[in-house]
């Protein structure tokens, strides 16, 4: 039996290659919350969430306790930072923490809310900024005859 060596050496690094990019494909880089930080004035809370890199996420408001919770997708939270001390106008706590681990990891962040609150949540880069504000109440409109 003769062995085709040219067939055998593309054989050989056509296995090789697969093996190469199935590795990279395990050993790809997990996204990871890298730090949390909290800026605030009397008028505005504006929280920072670094991540390694940009992430989709969710952000949703609860009452009874009032809080809000960021849900960041496909994402670790390696960070010893599971709760936070916060105290200010609107925020009277914050925590952090793996949320789920499959079918895909979902890391959270929640803070714990002083009052009724709007929000707003931009994205950029690696940074997720959510920036609260006090939630102003309608005024009632003067009915005149």
């Amino acid at each position: 039996m003769r062995i085709n060596f040219k067939k055998f050496k593309i054989i050989v690094f056509i296995c090789a290659l697969i093996c190469f990019f199935a590795n990279c494909a395990l050993t790809a880089a997990v996204n990871k919350v890298q730090d949390f930080a909290v800026e605030s004035s009397d008028s505005f809370d504006i929280i920072t969430i670094s991540l390694s890199t940009a992430a989709k996420y969710n952000v949703s408001v609860l009452s009874n306790p009032r809080r809000l919770f960021l849900d960041i997708e496909d994402c670790e939270y390696p960070l010893n930072k599971k709760k936070l001390t916060v105290n200010t106008n609107f925020i009277k706590g914050m925590r952090g923490g793996q949320f789920r681990v499959k079918p895909v990891k979902i890391s959270r962040i929640v803070l714990d809310l002083k009052k009724d609150i709007n929000y707003s949540v931009e994205s950029s880069g690696k940074d997720i900024f959510l920036e609260i504000t006090e939630k102003v109440k309608p005024v009632a409109a003067n009915k005149s005859a």
